[in-house]
């Protein structure tokens, strides 16, 4: 059952992200939701931390479960750190950069 809620909540982020993020054409919208989502994120390890720290980085220990909570939850985050660093991101001119 706690799987099955995880999932739904991955979906729900997910479902977020597109429909907020495509029909939003400012980059600060995109750039709030990804904060917002990227705090759930760090939330999230934060809740893995009673597994012990070796949950964290003993990536050959891990098993679907550890995949599902951890892993997953990395690679979002690592994404939307990058967005937010502007990794990838072209700036139309130096205006738009003292926006961001």
């Amino acid at each position: 059952m706690a799987l099955l809620q995880l999932a739904n909540l991955y979906l729900l982020f997910a479902l977020n992200e597109h429909f907020v993020l495509s029909s939003a054409t400012s980059i600060t919208t995109w750039q709030k939701l990804l904060m917002g989502l990227l705090v759930a994120d760090f939330g999230r390890l934060v809740t893995m931390a009673l597994a012990g720290s070796d949950v964290f980085w003993k990536i050959w220990e891990w098993n679907a479960m550890m995949w599902g909570n951890v892993g997953f939850v990395y690679a979002g985050a690592s994404m939307r750190v990058c967005f937010l660093a502007g990794v990838g991101l072209k700036m139309a001119n130096d205006q738009e950069r003292k926006d961001r």
